[in-house]
């Protein structure tokens, strides 16, 4: 296995390791990552020195140092990303911290190695041996560089919107690792002939790096670790470009501005409650007044502020034991919503309470209603003296919404319906006719409804199982103050009539056709008689122009000449 084979399996075991770590977060958490990146950076403070790489005959590289420390920024990269500020900024200072603390504590074991080891090898390089000069510069130059990497790749991501999301990873990698090498080596090496290569050398190395990182970081994020969202696997693009340093401070801001909204609206909830017609009642889980609004207290007789904080069966009693106790309790236990119309004797009202129970207890929201139950009981009684009415009237009455329901109908309406009145009220009754007689009933009642011109009609109505009635129908439309619109109409049953009506018609046609019969015997006598007398008269009429023409000849006979 040659050394680029070796360095391109150290990039995949250590980038692969860190993936599979942050995939697992949601199960075991981010700490057994930040432990593999602390010991990265020890390793990576070891191999700085240790292992070495010439290329082109003239340039070292250091790739072990290289790749362990491309893989802290990839990973404070990614958590940057995927976690947000608050995670990254933990990152970087445990990792800040941790390596002052290794620092120290590799300083102390080293002594303790010479005090004890002083007759071992000399010559034999301590695994505790660190150059503090290089490793706690290198240390306050990644503080920067991590800062730099959340500044740049948030400027890039929020700023240059159309640029490629790999050209971002890259870009940030490759800008930070470049500074790093720069920094790094100007203030190590200022005075060095070296200095250029080294320079040169590290750029090399850091641009593999942070490409082969940014592509690994790349396909996890666009197709491994892949949110519902198509945006969410990148950060905020409104985040501000310097929140990895502003974050504190802008946090503390929110938690104030939070505070001032929450206050703001409790105001407000406050205020609302209090405005509105119903009390409304806050009980804890231990029984005890958390709130009351004004309309509370004046139904309650007490004052708001007297009640909270204290015991509601204490201060009331007389409840206990009362329905409105049982609901409560009930409510509580249940934790389900209850509603509950009860007298309250000590009071001498009805109130009507909504029991909403809560993870902190019970909200109640109760009224007066004894206005209401007079009205009820005021109607009911009225209701009671129209159905006396209505019922002892002998011809079927109903009343309609618009819609062609039955609201209202009397005995004789169930009677020739042949049906119960809770069989009735509610629907059309269509279903229950022809549907030649369905079409015109719910015809002339739109007609009537849209129009308001009364309207009488005779019309047939057919219900199963009996006879078919013929029925007189006068529908009016009523408009109440609230503007609401209702069909009333009455039913007489006219079949007997109809039967009467048709009988007379026969009779009368019969007897007309009786007189024409006797009218036409009648002119039949008349024309014979006629006949009779103008053959008579005829007769007269020959008898006395022959009389007239025999005397007229015994006239000539005697006055002729005797010869």
């Amino acid at each position: 296995m040659n050394i680029y084979t070796n360095i391109f399996l150290e990039f995949l075991l250590i980038s692969t390791s860190i993936l599979i770590l942050f995939r697992l977060r949601k199960k075991i958490g981010l700490a057994p990552l930040y432990i593999l990146l602390g010991t990265v950076q020890y390793v990576q403070a070891l191999s700085k020195t240790m292992i070495q790489v010439e290329v082109f005959d003239r340039f070292t590289i250091y790739p072990g140092s290289v790749i362990l420390f491309s893989a802290v920024l990839f990973a404070v990269l990614l958590i940057y990303i995927k976690e947000g500020v608050i995670s990254a900024r933990m990152l970087i200072l445990g990792i800040i911290i941790s390596n002052f603390i290794l620092s120290a504590i590799f300083g102390m074991t080293y002594q303790q190695e010479l005090i004890i080891g002083n007759n071992q090898d000399q010559n034999a390089v301590s695994a505790f041996l660190i150059n503090y000069k290089y490793f706690l510069t290198g240390t306050l130059i990644l503080l920067v560089d991590f800062i730099l990497l959340g500044i740049i790749y948030q400027f890039l991501i929020s700023k240059i919107k159309k640029l490629n999301f790999f050209i971002v990873l890259f870009i940030s990698l490759f800008t930070v690792l470049l500074f790093d090498s720069l920094a790094f080596n100007i203030i190590l090496r200022y005075n060095s002939s070296e200095l250029l290569n080294s320079i040169v050398g590290h750029t090399i190395g850091k641009t593999v790096s942070a490409f082969i990182f940014s592509a690994i970081l790349y396909i996890y994020l666009r197709y491994i670790d892949v949110d519902k969202e198509i945006s969410a696997f990148i950060a905020n693009q409104n985040r501000d470009v310097l929140s990895i340093l502003t974050y504190k401070k802008k946090l503390q801001d929110l938690q104030i501005e939070k505070k001032q909204v929450e206050e703001k609206l409790t105001s407000q909830l406050e205020t609302t409650l209090n405005n509105i017609s119903d009390g409304f009642v806050s009980l804890d889980t231990n029984w005890c007044f958390s709130f009351l609004n004004n309309k509370a207290g004046e139904l309650l007789g007490r004052k708001p502020e007297d009640l909270i904080g204290k015991h509601v069966w204490t201060e009331f009693p007389e409840v206990v034991g009362l329905p409105f106790y049982k609901a409560y309790q009930e409510a509580f236990k249940t934790r389900q919503t209850i509603v509950i119309e009860e007298y309250y004797e000590p009071f001498k009202k009805w109130f009507e309470n909504r029991i909403y129970p809560t993870t902190d207890g019970l909200i109640i929201y109760f009224s007066d209603i004894t206005e209401q139950k007079q009205t009820e009981a005021a109607l009911l009684k009225s209701e009671n003296y129209l159905n006396n009415i209505i019922n002892n009237i002998g011809d079927p009455i109903f009343v309609k919404d618009d819609q062609s329901k039955l609201l209202l109908v009397n005995d004789a309406f169930c009677k020739i319906f042949n049906l119960s009145r809770k069989d009735i009220i509610g629907k059309t009754l269509a279903e229950n006719v022809s549907e030649d007689e369905r079409e015109t009933f719910l015809r002339i009642d739109k007609q009537v409804l849209e129009t308001g011109i009364e309207n009488v009609n005779e019309e047939t109505l057919t219900i199963e199982g009996s006879d078919r009635r013929i029925i007189s129908t006068k529908k009016t439309r009523f408009i109440d103050e609230t503007n609401t619109t209702f069909l009333i109409g009455i039913i007489r049953d006219i079949t007997d009539r109809k039967k009467v009506e048709d009988e007379l018609e026969k009779h009368k046609n019969n007897l007309e056709e009786l007189v024409k019969l006797r009218t036409e015997e009648v002119s039949l006598k008349n024309e014979e008689l006629q006949r009779m007398n103008n053959l008579f008269v005829g007769r007269e009429l020959r008898m006395k122009e022959l009389k007239s023409i025999i005397k007229e000849m015994e006239q000539n006979k005697g006055n002729r000449p005797n010869s």
